[in-house]
């Protein structure tokens, strides 16, 4: 080092074979002391500031290049400064050869890491190149037409250069954006982690309240309990249909974060789809018949091959399809029946109420879709969380099956579910059983079947 010479940091020095032998502090020494020391500690504090701060393979670049700062640094101040006290100076000449390891941190850095973009060096060494070449050509020939073939080169590429460079910016901006996203979406997963959790651990302390509320609210009104007169009682069904809103509601939030984080269990037997079906029915005869609606099912004469399901999951399914029959069917009638096609046993729901927009069906079974037969206009009765179908779809498809719909506004709905049966065998019995009774099996239902009419107030 050049300032090692310097009469204001050393004086009477001695140099023997080219070493420094002997040297005496100069008066400016302590202050360059000082200022180095200091220095390191600022570099080495903005070093640990932009560590914090970078990510990916910036910060990956950045430890490279730190390591090798820090080699360099220790190596030229052990021979320059912390030897030279105990008065070893013959390795002073090997300090700027240490620099050597900042540049070999920096080459790795930039080939394996990209720290530089290969791309942009290359083509300003070529662009260098090319006009060294043709300067040199110049000097050698001076004439016009050599002179304005130099400004050309240099202008192209000067324009090579400035669009390589505004490539590598554009993609550089594209990366960090691609960073951005992936980071944002692991905060968003996160959080949608922690809003599941919250809905799990909230509906499930809603659950047992409720429950009691909606118990004792029932008997009072249902006259199980005495001591209320009529009048009260009446007063009293609306909390009763709020507290069974709020019952559904929570029941709903629930089964939807077990389906979308997969912790939806499935325990299947070998079960009696026209038992499972009536159940579902026998849940809403009451409201049927209060709003003047025929529900009817229309099973076979003979047994039906069994199917390998969840019965309460089936059920609860069907009880959400029967659900939004009844709710927007105004007068008319309900009817489930049985039909087989292929592999699959299908179950049909068909109202004749308000019917659904060719639009409205493609987004029917989307989570939280309310639109079009869902509007705020209708009714307080027909109104929900629109999580009813997807809940519905999500059961049947986690069985194998799937639910479809054909529907024409104010002309009613039909929605079929499709169970696949055990085996061919068993589609095949299906078939026989249908085609005994003088038809075939088709979606369209069960030809030939007897009918049994739920509720008193059924209208034929």
């Amino acid at each position: 080092m050049l300032s090692l010479y310097d009469s204001l940091l050393f004086k009477d020095v001695t140099v023997l074979d080219g070493y420094i032998y002997t040297s005496e502090p100069g008066i400016l020494l302590s202050v360059f002391s000082v200022y180095f020391v200091v220095s390191l500690v600022v570099l080495g504090y903005m070093l640990y500031r932009a560590n914090l701060e970078l990510d990916g393979i910036k910060k990956v670049q950045l430890k490279f290049i730190s390591a090798g700062l820090t080699l360099t640094i220790i190596s030229a101040a052990t021979v320059n400064l912390v030897l030279p006290l105990y008065g070893i100076y013959k390795f002073n000449h090997l300090g700027p050869s240490f620099t050597l390891f900042i540049s070999l941190s920096m080459i790795y850095a930039a080939t394996a890491h990209h720290l530089l973009n290969i791309r942009i060096v290359l083509s300003e060494i070529w662009a260098f190149c090319l006009v060294l070449m043709v300067f040199i050509w110049l000097m050698a020939n001076p004439t016009v037409f050599n002179l304005v073939l130099f400004l050309m080169v240099v202008s192209i590429s000067a324009l090579f250069v400035r669009s390589i460079l505004s490539e590598a910016d554009k993609t550089q901006r594209l990366q960090e954006h691609n960073s951005q996203l992936r980071k944002d979406k692991e905060e968003l997963r996160a959080l949608d982690k922690l809003k599941d959790e919250f809905l799990q651990m909230a509906t499930h302390e809603l659950n047992t309240p409720i429950a009691v509320i909606q118990g004792t609210l029932s008997m009072i009104v249902d006259e199980n309990i005495g001591g209320f007169d009529k009048r009260q009682r009446e007063m009293l069904k609306p909390l009763l249909d709020g507290t069974r809103r709020l019952s559904r509601l929570s029941r709903d939030l629930l089964s939807v974060s077990r389906i979308d984080h997969e912790k939806f269990q499935l325990y299947r037997i070998e079960a009696d789809i026209s038992l499972i079906i009536e159940q579902a029915i026998d849940t809403f005869r009451n409201w049927a018949d209060s709003k003047g609606i025929e529900l009817s099912y229309n099973s076979p004469f003979q047994a039906i091959p069994k199917v390998y399901v969840d019965p309460e999951k089936i059920q609860e399914a069907l009880q959400r399809l029967i659900e939004n029959a009844i709710k927007f069917t105004d007068e008319g009638k309900v009817t489930l029946s049985l039909g087989a096609k292929d592999q699959y046993l299908i179950i049909n729901v068909i109202d004749t109420g308000v019917g659904i927009s060719k639009k409205d069906q493609q987004l029917l079974f989307n989570k939280f879709y309310q639109a079009g037969r869902f509007s705020a206009d209708k009714p307080q009765e027909q109104q929900g969380t629109g999580l009813g179908l997807y809940i519905a779809k999500s059961i049947v498809e986690n069985h194998g099956g799937k639910i479809t719909v054909e529907s024409d506004k104010r002309h009613g709905s039909h929605f079929s579910v499709y169970l696949p049966l055990a085996s061919t065998q068993a589609s095949e019995s299906v078939t026989r059983i249908i085609a005994s009774e003088g038809a075939t099996a088709s979606s369209e239902g069960l030809p030939r079947v007897k009918e049994r009419i739920l509720g008193d107030s059924a209208r034929g």
